[in-house]
């Protein structure tokens, strides 16, 4: 209940910021046409700079808002409170984050402060950079939405283990809110029978040692190295069945 209120909340907040963002996209945009129009080109262009820093912000929102709900999937130090994300993404409200998070805020951030100030420059010295700001942070959204993907990716993969077609979803933060995660079950203690080695992975065939049932394509999840005939704790998520 705890954790469905909190996505809720959420949900609210993500919401409200989305109309926020989208007012100011739509003024923007238009302002950049309308000075386009008066041959204002400075002021035209320092308009699709905000534009796009805007959009770069929504864009890392709303893959964060994908991967609300796998808060239980991330390890206890990989959240965090940032002040700057609290600031600039979230206007003063606390929502923990991940440094993927962090690290995205402060290149959206730097983008803006290097494309306004090369801007200014060109006009008050009368350089010849027409649209290299605008690119500056057009070019500098790329990074941040890719690091928000793969962080998200990489945190659900290490709990899942293995990317299926029952899983993929979780993968890329396609769920609902409120919607139950996968959760991890005990099968019991087996024994390994047999190793063999599927393109660059290997798996194994295990047996239980009370039900005698017979396991493949068993995934090795431990840190030591493997010992055929040692027992070991099987796990299943998902779909996915491992050893550790």
């Amino acid at each position: 209940m705890k954790q469905l209120e909190k996505a809720r909340k959420y949900e609210e907040l993500y919401k409200e910021l989305f109309d926020r963002n989208s007012k100011v996209t739509t003024i923007c945009l238009l302002l950049c046409g309308a000075f386009w129009v008066l041959k204002l080109y400075v002021l035209s262009e320092q308009c699709l700079i905000l534009f796009f820093f805007s959009g770069g912000l929504y864009g890392v929102r709303r893959i964060h808002r994908e991967h609300v709900q796998l808060g239980e999937y991330y390890l206890p130090d990989q959240l965090r409170t940032s002040s700057i994300c609290n600031k600039v993404l979230y206007k003063g409200n606390v929502i923990p984050v991940s440094r993927a998070n962090v690290i995205d805020v402060w290149i959206l951030v730097c983008c803006l402060g290097a494309a306004t100030l090369l801007l200014w420059i060109e006009c008050i010295f009368s350089k010849d950079i027409e649209g290299t700001p605008a690119l500056i942070m057009f070019y500098g959204i790329v990074p941040v939405i890719c690091l928000e993907y793969i962080s998200g990716f990489r945190t659900v993969h290490r709990r899942l283990k293995r990317l299926t077609w029952k899983n993929f979803r979780y993968h890329i933060g396609w769920c609902n809110i409120g919607e139950k995660l996968p959760k991890q079950y005990k099968l019991g203690n087996c024994e390994i029978t047999k190793e063999n080695r599927i393109f660059f992975r290997t798996y194994y065939t295990v047996k239980t040692t009370k039900t005698n049932n017979i396991y493949k394509k068993v995934m090795y999840c431990g840190k030591e190295e493997i010992n055929i005939g040692s027992t070991y704790v099987l796990y299943e998520i998902c779909g996915v069945r491992y050893i550790q």
